[in-house]
C-alpha cells in the first residue's frame, strides 16, 4: 500500500479521515546488524546505550518496523527518514504531513498513523501477578481502589491513558485525570485549548490490552487496519 492508496482509504467513508493501524510480532527475525542498517546515527547511538541485549533488540525491531511502514505509506526508502523529537521524546518527521505513534509490549508491536491529526497508541501485556488494585491506589488515591481497577480493568484503563498522553505529546503525569473512571468512558471532550480528543479500546491478542487516541474534528474517526508490509499471511494478532 502506498501513500495514494492510504489517502484514498482515509478519504472514503464520510470524508472524516481515518486512523491507520498496523500490528505485527515485535521480533521480525532479522539479525541485529540488518535491523540497524536503515537507522540513523542517533538511533544507533540510543540502541548502543541500552545495556540489556533483549531490550536493545526489541528497540531495534520497533524502529525497523516503524521505518518499514513509513516507507510504504510515503513511498520512500526506509533509511531516508530523519526524525525530530518533542519535549517529551515523541518522534515526528520534518516536512511530512503524517502523524504517527508506536508501542510494543512483550511479543507484539503496534503503530498508528493519521494524515490529519496527532494520534497515540499503546499496548500492554496483562500481568495477573501484579497487585493492580494496590498500584491504582498508589497512583490515584483511595478512589482508585475497591477492586474496580483490579486485573485486566487496570490495564485497559492504563493503555487508554498512555495512548491519550502520547497523542497529546505530553509527559505521562500531565494527563492524569482527577477521576480515574472518567477515561474509561467513550472519551470525547475539549482540552484546555478547545481541541477535541477521542480515546478507544481495541480488541487485541488474548492477554493484551490495546488502545488508540487522537485529536478529532468532533466525530468518531474511522479506524482502518492494514497488514504489515510483506507479512500479511503471517500475522496472527
Amino acid at each position: 500500500m502506498n501513500r495514494d492508496e492510504t489517502t484514498r482509504s482515509a478519504e472514503a467513508g464520510s470524508g472524516r479521515g481515518c486512523w491507520h493501524i498496523w500490528r505485527a510480532p515485535l521480533d521480525c527475525g532479522t539479525p541485529l546488524n540488518g535491523l540497524r542498517e536503515p537507522l540513523s546515527e542517533d538511533e544507533r547511538g540510543r540502541l548502543d546505550r541500552l545495556r540489556v541485549p533483549a531490550v536493545r533488540r526489541a528497540a531495534a525491531c520497533s524502529r525497523f518496523r516503524l521505518r518499514t511502514v513509513l516507507g510504504e505509506i510515503l513511498d520512500r526508502a526506509p533509511a531516508s527518514f530523519r526524525f525530530k523529537y518533542g519535549p517529551d521524546g515523541k518522534p515526528c518527521l520534518a516536512g511530512e504531513e503524517v502523524y504517527f505513534n508506536l508501542s510494543h509490549s512483550s511479543r507484539w508491536w503496534v503503530m498508528i498513523a493519521s494524515f490529519r491529526d496527532p494520534v497515540g497508541i499503546d499496548i500492554e501485556r496483562v500481568r495477573p501477578e501484579l497487585d493492580t488494585d494496590r498500584l491504582g491506589r498508589r497512583l490515584f488515591g483511595p478512589e482508585a481502589g475497591g477492586g474496580a481497577w483490579s486485573g485486566r480493568a487496570f490495564f485497559e484503563w492504563w493503555v487508554r491513558w498512555e495512548a491519550l498522553t502520547k497523542a497529546r505529546g505530553r509527559g505521562l503525569w500531565a494527563n492524569r485525570p482527577g477521576d480515574p473512571s472518567a477515561i474509561m468512558k467513550a472519551f470525547h471532550g475539549p482540552d484546555a485549548g478547545g481541541a477535541l480528543w477521542w480515546c478507544r479500546t481495541l480488541a487485541g491478542s488474548p492477554g493484551y490490552a490495546l488502545a488508540v487516541a487522537g485529536k478529532s474534528e468532533g466525530e468518531v474517526p474511522d479506524i482502518v487496519e492494514h497488514p504489515f508490509p510483506e507479512e500479511s499471511a503471517a500475522r496472527d494478532f
